[in-house]
């Protein structure tokens, strides 16, 4: 028998890890997290095999954006609720008046509740997964272009020095710009 997933129900699980036809697993995944979604299966691992240089691990991306969903779609817990009455509090409601704002606002949307009051974000100012998956593609192919153009320009005796130069620069720069853009 194959070991349970942890958080996962066996009968889940052990389709999780043996071999099995991958609709078939994103439904069964999808009834484990009591998840009503529709997924261009198609579409996630395109993106994603384009993102990862075509490496094929289908099983993946089609998880962490279910596990993500559901996560953000399921109700908020007494710790959260909390953190959210806390957060009107904050601006000024009283204890009794923060904690109805916070129940109400979660029962509606848990995700776009915490979204607005705990970032000051709504929920379409946020990446799509789509988008993130895009721009991966393309840095991906961007970051390639460098190492590639460094090995065919120069002339064969100073390649490998010309590639190690042109690589150490590039990540140099990239990771000034990542703390300039991060704050």
């Amino acid at each position: 028998m194959t070991p349970p997933v942890a958080g996962l129900s066996p009968r889940v699980s052990t389709r999780i890890v043996g071999p099995v036809n991958l609709h078939d697993w994103i439904d069964e995944l999808c009834d484990a997290l009591d998840l009503d979604a529709e997924v261009d299966e198609a579409l996630v691992l395109d993106l994603a095999r384009v993102a990862a240089h075509n490496v094929v691990r289908p099983a993946a991306p089609v998880s962490t954006f279910l596990l993500g969903l559901a996560a953000g779609r399921q109700g908020a817990g007494p710790e959260e609720l909390e953190e959210l009455a806390g957060i009107y509090q904050a601006k000024g409601l009283s204890p009794a008046t923060a904690r109805l704002v916070a129940e109400e606002l979660t029962a509606h949307d848990p995700l776009t509740a915490h979204l607005e009051a705990e970032l000051g974000i709504t929920e379409n100012q946020v990446v799509s997964p789509w988008a993130a998956a895009g721009a991966s593609a393309l840095a991906f192919a961007l970051g390639a272009l460098l190492p590639l153009l460094a090995i065919l320009l120069p002339p064969p005796e100073i390649r490998v020095p010309v590639a190690f130069a042109v690589v150490l620069l590039a990540l140099a720069l990239t990771g000034f710009l990542s703390a300039r853009i991060g704050g």
